[in-house]
């Protein structure tokens, strides 16, 4: 039987990880008159709600706190073949979209359609995985299974994770 790696991240909000660009890390070279730069994540470069920009990396750790403490209980091996990632990204609904007995307001949405990208997401939790060693490189995650909701009627936001190796022999999907 195959382990199974189980991480629960209630009240979590999961956070993008965005696309990389450029910015100034240093002052301007006095012959050249051009500044060294660096790559910024682009969630990392903060918004009008988080000024200091530090979503992401307080997300990532969050994870790989949870993720190492879970490689201890079940003494998970690090994976070194493929490995099949299952994920539930649980977000808390606006209040306005419920009528006061619970129903969905007519025009609001069932499903979590708008921003973020589960791509992004995707992102920032295979780079938290490698981090805490669940695996070599994320590279090596060949099936996912996502899933971006709303939360349930007395239900917390938050992340859940699963991950094993991933079975021998796939068949494709078409």
């Amino acid at each position: 039987m195959t382990a199974v790696l189980i991480i629960h991240a209630p009240i979590l909000v999961p956070v993008p990880q965005g696309s990389k660009t450029q910015v100034p890390s240093g002052p301007k070279c006095r012959v050249c008159d051009v500044a060294p730069m660096r790559l910024v994540e682009v969630s990392d470069m903060g918004t009008k709600g988080d000024p200091k920009g530090h979503r992401l990396a307080k997300f990532r750790a969050h994870l790989v706190e949870l993720a190492t403490m879970e490689i201890a209980l079940v003494n998970w091996q690090r994976l070194e073949n493929g490995a099949d990632l299952k994920m539930e990204l649980i977000y808390q609904r606006h209040e306005s979209h419920l009528k006061i007995n619970g129903a969905l307001r007519k025009g609001k949405p069932v499903h979590k359609v708008g921003p973020p990208d589960l791509s992004k997401l995707l992102r920032a939790v295979e780079d938290a995985m490698t981090t805490a060693e669940v695996w070599r490189d994320d590279a090596q995650v060949v099936n996912v299974t996502m899933l971006k909701r709303y939360a349930k009627p007395g239900e917390v936001h938050g992340v859940a994770i699963e991950i094993r190796e991933a079975a021998m022999g796939l068949a494709g999907l078409l």
